[in-house]
């Protein structure tokens, strides 16, 4: 009688560990189902932002010529020439140090925010083949890597619109 006592409650013990296991299962397979949906509307969310910038890009109007120079504390002049005639057609001229110019053309803006756009004008480079212009209240800033080398700690300067 004592074994077979036993041996029930082992069963049962069993049986609800058994149950158990197939409950955490369940919860286990009902996560990674939401998991998966939510990564889902992740993507799409992207898809469509992605959309929404290719709308704002073409309101946007960054056409016109804008210029900014600086020197550096060791007196070397940085300075770009940036011509846009839309975000799909810039034409850049970049002198770092005082050296010879570099022209690059037919570039292509990518649109960040309604306000900013990335201009990548030598990949080579790195961190230092492109800037970001931004427009705020018509006034235009520009900032990146080559920016932040000319007085480390400030990334951000004000940038000339010609016309």
């Amino acid at each position: 009688m004592l074994v077979n006592m036993q041996l029930k409650t082992i069963l049962v013990h069993t049986h609800q560990q058994n149950r158990l296991k197939m409950k955490n299962l369940i919860l286990i397979i009902s996560l990674f189902a939401t998991n998966t949906a939510c990564k889902q509307v992740a993507l799409d969310s992207d898809r469509q932002g992605a959309v929404k910038k290719v709308e704002v890009k073409q309101d946007v109007n960054w056409k016109g010529k804008y210029s900014f120079k600086a020197l550096n504390k060791d007196g070397l002049t940085t300075s770009f020439e940036i011509t846009i005639a839309d975000v799909n057609n810039i034409v850049l001229v970049y002198v770092s140090d005082s050296e010879k110019p570099e022209t690059y053309k037919d570039l292509k803006a990518l649109v960040l925010q309604p306000y900013q756009i990335k201009i990548t004008f030598n990949k080579e480079y790195g961190d230092m083949g492109f800037v970001i212009l931004e427009k705020s209240n018509n006034k235009f800033t520009i900032s990146g890597q080559p920016i932040y080398y000319i007085d480390p700690g400030n990334d951000t300067r004000i940038l000339k619109k010609i016309k």
